[in-house]
């Protein structure tokens, strides 16, 4: 389908006034599978289909503070409820927005694009984009027509003075910091904004104008689900990590508030907390879990963390709060690998964390990942072997895959001298494809293999078959373990 042009740089309807008006903001998350790259295609399949189906925070997040600001904003999320580009269309139609809004990831760029050309063309209104990737590849990301906008950034300041100055006609888009826009053809970048904006100082996500009911994953046991930040970023430097360089934690008392509101206003049984390390502070987790048990809040709950950032008594008082499940990233169980990725958690922490979650009685996921540098076939047999020990509840494996702005990444393309994310955000769809492994002895459909048989090393032993369904409390949640089971042939 050809790409619509830009369009004129105001609204259809009234003016601008001394106030700036309420502005029609419509939200919209396209179907968003599991990046390709990871696992076997029938992985791959099974997790976008309903292995995990979360809210996109960062559209709630901006979409909470625009209502605050008087706009009439809505969300269409066309990857949690199913639909495709019609009927997406057809609900904006409805709404009659006066922009539309993106946010917009690295890995599945080119899928949403392919979402956002047709929507342009039909409702020929603005299209503004925001999210990680417009820090990393802003010009490029510009060069596609079917976008009029990009917010470089945080957007809680950038996205109300641009709504403002598109609503006056744009002619001052050059006095709103930390965008990407065209003039005479041209993208232009304004100078960044510098934003101390922190999730304590906005409002919590909209998550009135989301669809709660639709919201899921392999290992949910009550509904309905939603997902949750305590904090953001992360204080170590995995070398493969795109998150590291920064990190906010929030204020225990908000975080409660937020959950507080998750469970008495919408329902919700059960919250992922989508930090990247959720006890890297202690003191704060504890702080946290008094705080639900004061305020006797009933949920579940489940974190991500490292095997060295627990000991017995923050996971038993996690567990007291309302805690189910513990992720565990342990990645590698080969010491070179560990240390070349830079890691460096030992085995024995990996047992300990293992062994006082259950204690606590909590269930474990732990995370593998497979083509590190350094890898070979041997590493390779000892993460199975340590998945197998280590005898987690469940774990996730994957191939590493280098992500833009990674200590990783920049190994890559220093050695072959070939942005291949950049590429990638050109247009070119097969580049990643042919993206350089960095000294991983094992790759291409070798590496397949051996992640397909690392599951099934794992998931079909009948022990973890006898004990995993003897804890299936619903048809909904055998239906969703069989199909994943089935995705791992």
């Amino acid at each position: 389908m050809k790409e619509a042009g830009a369009v004129p740089l105001t609204f259809r309807r009234g003016s601008r006034s001394a106030i700036l008006r309420t502005v029609k903001v419509a939200f919209v998350n396209p179907k968003n599978e599991m990046p390709k790259l990871k696992y076997t295609r029938k992985v791959q399949r099974q997790y976008s289909d309903r292995g995990q189906v979360f809210p996109n925070l960062s559209i709630a997040y901006l979409a909470a503070l625009l209502e605050k600001l008087g706009h009439d904003v809505r969300i269409t999320d066309a990857n949690a409820r199913g639909i495709g580009v019609e009927d997406t269309v057809r609900e904006l139609r409805d709404h009659a927005p006066d922009v539309i809004g993106f946010n917009l990831l690295t890995e599945p760029f080119l899928e949403s694009l392919d979402w956002i050309r047709p929507i342009k063309e039909a409702m020929r209104v603005p299209v503004i984009v925001g999210g990680f990737h417009l820090k990393l590849y802003p010009r490029e990301t510009m060069t596609h027509r079917c976008i009029d906008y990009a917010v470089i950034g945080p957007g809680w300041k950038t996205m109300p003075e641009l709504l403002a100055e598109i609503d006056g006609g744009g002619r001052n888009l050059d006095r709103v910091l930390g965008i990407a826009y065209r003039a005479d053809g041209e993208v232009v970048l304004t100078a960044p904004r510098e934003d101390p904006t922190t999730l304590d100082d906005v409002p919590f996500p909209a998550r009135h104008l989301l669809p709660n009911d639709r919201y899921t994953t392999i290992l949910t046991r009550h509904w309905p689900i939603t997902v949750m930040l305590s904090g953001m970023g992360c204080p170590f430097r995995c070398l493969y990590c795109d998150m590291t360089g920064f990190h906010h934690l929030r204020e225990p008392g908000k975080v409660v508030d937020e959950m507080e509101e998750c469970v008495t206003r919408f329902g919700m049984r059960e919250i992922f907390i989508q930090d990247e390390t959720f006890t890297v502070n202690r003191r704060r987790v504890v702080a946290i879990c008094e705080e639900i048990i004061r305020r006797r809040l009933r949920f579940d709950f489940a974190i991500r963390t490292r095997p060295d950032c627990v000991d017995r008594e923050t996971l038993r008082i996690m567990k007291a709060a309302g805690c189910v499940r513990v992720n565990y990233g342990f990645e590698a169980a080969d010491p070179e690998v560990s240390r070349r990725i830079k890691r460096n958690i030992s085995i024995e922490q990996m047992h300990d964390a293992v062994r006082w979650a259950k204690e606590a009685g909590l269930m474990t996921l732990g995370f593998f990942v497979l083509g590190s540098p350094g890898e070979t076939v041997e590493s390779i047999r000892k993460n199975i072997a340590l998945a197998v020990s280590l005898n987690t509840d469940y774990v996730s494996i994957s191939k590493l895959v280098p992500v833009p702005n990674s200590e990783l990444y920049e190994l890559i393309k220093q050695r072959t001298g070939i942005d291949y994310w950049r590429e990638f955000t050109l247009g070119d769809r097969d580049i990643i494809g042919r993206i350089a492994y960095y000294d991983s002895r094992v790759q291409g459909e070798e590496l397949d293999r051996w992640l397909a048989r690392a599951y099934r090393a794992f998931y079909f032993r009948p022990a973890f078959i006898a004990r995993t369904l003897a804890r299936v409390r619903s048809w909904r949640e055998l239906y969703n373990l069989v199909t994943s089971a089935w995705s791992i042939f």
